[in-house]
């Protein structure tokens, strides 16, 4: 049996079937695109990021909203100054 449910409390939650199942059921949500955007630009960035930082919400939004591609996210992650301009503490 290849069935099963996501019950996350997302706008990922429904019933699928199989992993293409699960796979549209993912593809189809927002949070899903908005946490996978996050996580990518931390990776890219090698550094956490807050909810309320700049670099965040603007290469996310579109991305999270369907508009662009994963390869789309990829330039505007690194087109974006967060990650051109490295900003290091002084000692």
């Amino acid at each position: 049996d290849a069935s099963g449910a996501l019950t996350g409390g997302t706008d990922a939650d429904g019933q699928f079937t199989g992993a293409a199942g699960l796979a549209h059921l993912l593809a189809g949500s927002a949070d899903v695109r908005t946490c996978f955007a996050r996580q990518w630009t931390m990776y890219a960035m090698a550094k956490t990021l807050d909810d309320g930082e700049c670099a965040l919400g603007g290469i996310t939004s579109a991305f999270a909203n369907g508009q662009e591609t994963i390869s789309d996210l990829m330039i505007a992650v690194v087109r974006s100054k967060s990650f051109v301009v490295r900003f290091v503490p002084r000692t």
